[in-house]
This record gives structure tokens, sequence and C-alpha cells, in this order.
């Protein structure tokens, strides 16, 4: 207890500290990093109480995302969800709902309403890139949930080819570690992007080898056009043949 009230007044002091940098850029990031290592250190309110220090919007977006990760890692997730509403950045924001989704995910618990948060900040965003981006990022965390009907519609909402291009290959990994691999290879099929199709092919691959589907595994692997993917997609199948 008493090393716990003595790390509470250290931060305390490097908030003091760091609030004397003249610096804005200095004194913006050192706020950041600060709140962030309060919230690992579980110190959840008093972190949230030290990025309203700092006066920037983007920055403290960026720190108030971090500490909704880890109250969120921690099962703190009506906390966390209250925390990241209050997020003005819609980036930050987005980042935080998946974050959240991702956890409760984890722990066996409906994310579907989450994940409309995540989407419904999307459409905040003004950035053409960082929204695709955002799209790519949510739609490839419904993937690891398992929610992949979401997923793809979500992939399928992003304009830029190669973003979404980028999505349907994290989803097609994801699918591969389910074993649903005539969906994957369905979704794989419709990327136009060589470097992302041969990723895609190379985690079908490689997940069909992991089932002992080492006949299909070898057949994907000779689909797949990029050399060093093909060369790894090999390499997985003959190290599972090989019992590793």
């Amino acid at each position: 207890m008493k090393t716990k009230n003595r790390a509470e007044e250290i931060f305390a002091e490097a908030l003091k500290t760091a609030m004397s940098t003249e610096d804005s850029y200095s004194r913006k990031r050192v706020l950041k990093d600060i709140a962030c290592e309060m919230a690992k250190a579980r110190f959840y309110s008093k972190a949230l109480k030290a990025s309203s220090l700092i006066e920037s919007r983007w920055w403290r977006g960026w720190a108030v995302k971090d500490i909704v990760s880890e109250m969120a890692k921690a099962g703190l997730f009506n906390e966390a969800l209250k925390a990241a509403e209050k997020i003005e950045d819609a980036w930050f924001r987005t980042v935080a709902f998946k974050d959240i989704a991702g956890e409760m995910a984890k722990a066996g618990l409906d994310v579907e309403k989450v994940f409309e948060k995540a989407l419904n900040s999307i459409e905040r965003i003004e950035d053409a890139g960082y929204k695709a981006g955002a799209r790519r990022t949510v739609a490839r965390e419904m993937a690891k949930a398992g929610l992949f009907r979401k997923a793809l519609e979500t992939a399928r909402s992003i304009e830029d080819p190669w973003w979404r291009d980028w999505a349907f290959k994290d989803i097609v990994g994801e699918l591969a570690k389910a074993g649903v691999f005539d969906k994957a290879l369905k979704v794989a099929d419709g990327i136009s992007d060589e470097k992302y199709r041969a990723e895609a092919l190379k985690s079908i691959a490689s997940g069909m080898a992991r089932a002992g589907l080492i006949d299909k595994a070898l057949k994907i692997a000779d689909m797949i056009g990029d050399q060093r993917r093909r060369a790894e997609a090999l390499k997985d199948i003959a190290s599972r043949m090989a019992g590793n």
C-alpha cells in the first residue's frame, strides 16, 4: 500500500513538472505519456483527470483512448464506454470503441452495439484516408470477434480499393483461423491487390495445413503468385507435416 501511495505521489510530481514544460509539443506529449502510464498502473480516474490537462484535443483524445483500452483490459467495460463517449476526436473515439469491443468479445460478451458506436464515430471523421483506415480497423476487429457478416459489410463500405482490399485480407485471415475456408477463398478471390491477395491465400493455405488438410493447402499454395508468400505458405505446410 505504501508503495502504491508513493507511486501516486510521484505521478503527481511528474504531472506538475510536465505542466511547467514551456515547449507546447513536449508538454502535450509528456502529459499524454504520464496519463497512459497512470492507467497502466490502474490509477484510472486520476489518469482521466490528468488527460484533461492536455490542451490539444488530438493529444487528449490519444491519451483517453489509451486509458480506455487499459480499462477495458481490466474488465471495466461500463467505465470504459463512458470515457470513450467523451473523446472529442472521432478517430480516437472510433479506436476506443473498437478496443472495448475487442476486450468484451474475449470475455464472451455481446459486442454488436459497441461496434455500432464505433461505426457511428467513423461517420464523424472528415479525412477520407483516416475514415477508410478506421473502417478497415473496425472490420478486422469484427472478424476477430467472429462477426464475419458484419465485418464484410463494413469492408465493402470502404470506397478506396487499396484500403478495402487490406480489410478483406484481414478478414480472410480470421476466417482461415476459424476454419471457414470456403468463405475465406470466396473473399480472397475478390481481392484485386496482388500483394493482399497473396497474403490472403497464404493465410488460407497455412490454416488448412494447421487443420491437417495438406493436399488442399498445397493446391492453395500453388495459386499464390507472389514467390515470397508462396514460399512462406509452403514452409508452414512442411512444418505442419513434420509435426511442428
